[in-house]
């Protein structure tokens, strides 16, 4: 895999902050306000911090809790503090946090999508 400059990604984390940069290259408002520290994380401490947000984030943005066995309400917990502190990193005129969760919830949800997808 590599990065849209044609860097070779080695790593989990390398591919995570490349998606988060990619999401910012969308979005003159999330320019600079977007985490790209994943490298930080070991790949299996990433791999499951993934899963446990992912499974959360694609109930909560399809409505249902198809994925609830997957966490547990402790996981939930601290998802909702980390989305608050994403949140709150954000500071433009006239915040729309409904908007904004909603697309860090997608942003957050699409790489579960596309890998079942590709099942």
């Amino acid at each position: 895999m590599k990065t849209k400059d044609g860097q070779e990604i080695n790593s989990l984390g390398e591919a995570v902050n490349n998606a988060m940069q990619l999401v910012e290259d969308q979005s003159e408002q999330l320019t600079g306000v977007l985490p790209k520290t994943y490298t930080m994380f070991a790949d299996d401490l990433l791999r499951e911090l993934l899963r446990i947000f992912n499974n959360k984030t694609i109930d909560e943005v399809g409505g249902r809790p198809a994925h609830a066995d997957h966490y547990t309400p402790q996981d939930r917990e601290h998802f909702e503090q980390y989305l608050q502190g994403q949140l709150a990193k954000i500071t433009i005129p006239d915040k729309d946090e409904a908007f904004l969760r909603e697309r860090m919830l997608t942003m957050y949800a699409n790489p579960v999508r596309n890998y079942q997808a590709a099942l």
